[in-house]
């Protein structure tokens, strides 16, 4: 008896909340279970408490009665954190035709050098074919580019037409912008600045700055300052 009262007033919480919140948004039961692709029945059971919906509509439900699915269950956020999918898709951007790559442990999106640590896994993202932008969280091996290139760890690729940006390594054709990395850089050509943590490598010319943590090899021309404790030029 208790455990039943217990699971009743559980959900009956949860009932309460989504037909308060329905009514406000101005839904019918029927017009909501449309939005769902659910039937007018589920939705009329939700409400009275006797089932739940399955846990794969709890996002879409949330954001059709504009809340989070903490709030739908009645739990209010921690002082000065989100729930906890809100932390998951905090980064998660509007659609502007870059292809991303985020990686998630359980609901909790992490940065490469994390998962690189667990098993000493190494998660590169490959890609094949034409790309106007591409941005991850893992090592890119990709071909050519027309936008940025941005990679939680390495970035390996063709020509780039925007800026590459490396958590560790670069190793590609033409950079049409910046090229900066974490680590070292080794291109052909750089029509913006180069910074790196350690040694920079480019073949041709480098159209702005320079500035690695240790040594700059560059066949071409510098356009602008170059800094580092040994610096070739041929």
């Amino acid at each position: 008896m208790n455990t039943n009262g217990e699971r009743a007033g559980t959900a009956g919480s949860f009932a309460e909340i989504i037909a308060k919140l329905r009514v406000e948004k101005g839904l019918t039961q029927a017009a909501l279970a449309q939005q769902l692709g659910v039937t007018h029945q589920a939705v009329s059971q939700w409400e009275c408490g006797d089932t739940m919906p399955d846990i794969l509509l709890l996002p879409k439900l949330a954001d059709i009665l504009d809340t989070s699915i903490d709030l739908l269950f009645g739990r209010a956020a921690k002082e000065g954190g989100v729930p906890s999918y809100e932390i998951a898709l905090e980064d998660v951007p509007k659609a502007d035709g870059k292809l991303r790559v985020v990686l998630f442990l359980g609901d909790k999106m992490v940065k490469s050098q994390k998962v690189n640590k667990l098993g000493e896994t190494r998660v590169i993202f490959e890609y094949r074919g034409p790309a106007l932008k591409v941005e991850s969280e893992v090592s890119v091996q990709c071909g050519d580019v027309e936008g940025d290139v941005s990679a939680g760890a390495s970035v390996t690729c063709g020509n780039v037409g925007g800026d590459v940006t490396a958590g560790a390594t670069i190793t590609c054709g033409d950079v049409g912008g910046d090229a900066d990395a974490g680590n070292t850089i080794n291109c052909n050509e750089i029509h913006g600045d180069a910074d790196a943590g350690n040694t920079i490598t480019v073949k041709g010319n480098v159209g702005g700055d320079v500035d690695a943590g240790y040594s700059v090899t560059v066949g071409g021309s510098v356009g602008g300052d170059v800094e580092s404790v040994i610096t070739k030029r041929n």
